[in-house]
């Protein structure tokens, strides 16, 4: 998980409920200060554990006062209490996705599509491209196989989806996975709607076209693959590709 500002109350939280850094020192080690100083980071990161303990959240075994004391300076331990659990599960709160969302940016929404719970909407990666006859060998023997290699399970929206209620099946399948893998190839509306959808609940999207002019202007800023349908070139795309997806799952493990 990458590391937000210390006056993340969330995510400092979750330090201690992991225990990763559960006494002062070690908080402070952990967003890159010196537990000695009192300067504004440090100032953010007390009075992030003071709200935690006024909201009972957490305890500490000792007073947080003395932190800034230098005649009774001592290090603090701080634990996880029972109401925070209780509040977390009664509330049905994931304190994991809380402590890695920004709150100045996070939104509490009831999206249009709704979630369909069955297994088969389920793999590691998904796959947003136009239905065309020409692009089926890029799934079937290119991205498929990739997929294989890596040991990660591959689906796309005509693996499961029936006729009754699709954007719900898409949807369901999107939140589910752990990676999106777009082709922007021929400008098809549907799959840049699925893109839409993808970067607005933050999954990890990796954008591949045969024609650069096929990605959107307003998408243009971020990196994308582009593939030409010959021997040698998917070869290196392939190539690209499989480093790219091993980068990209890697930090969404580091943040999650």
């Amino acid at each position: 998980m990458t590391k937000p500002q210390p006056y993340h109350s969330a995510y400092v939280l979750w330090l201690i409920r992991q225990g990763d850094a559960t006494t002062w020192s070690t908080l402070c080690a952990h967003f890159g200060m010196n537990p000695t100083e009192h300067l504004t980071q440090q100032n953010m990161l007390h009075e992030a554990l003071r709200e935690l303990l006024r909201a009972q959240l957490i305890e500490a075994d000792g007073a947080i006062d003395t932190l800034y004391d230098r005649n009774k300076a001592t290090d603090i331990s701080f634990s996880i209490t029972h109401l925070s659990q209780y509040v977390l599960q009664t509330l049905r709160l994931s304190l994991t996705d809380l402590a890695q969302s920004d709150p100045a940016q996070r939104l509490i929404v009831t999206p249009v599509p709704q979630r369909t719970f069955s297994r088969k909407y389920e793999s590691d990666i998904l796959v947003f491209m136009p239905f065309s006859s020409d692009l089926e060998p890029v799934y079937e023997d290119h991205l498929k196989s990739i997929a294989q290699k890596l040991g990660k399970s591959m689906s796309r929206a005509d693996d499961f989806f029936t006729n009754d209620q699709i954007i719900n099946e898409i949807w369901t399948a999107l939140v589910n996975t752990k990676l999106v893998i777009a082709d922007c190839t021929q400008r098809n509306p549907n799959v840049f709607y699925e893109i839409g959808l993808a970067h607005a609940i933050g999954k990890p999207t990796i954008l591949i076209t045969q024609n650069s002019q096929d990605i959107p202007f307003d998408l243009r800023h971020r990196r994308f693959l582009k593939y030409e349908l010959t021997p040698r070139g998917m070869k290196s795309f392939e190539e690209s590709l499989e480093q790219t997806i091993n980068t990209v799952l890697a930090e969404a493990l580091t943040a999650g």
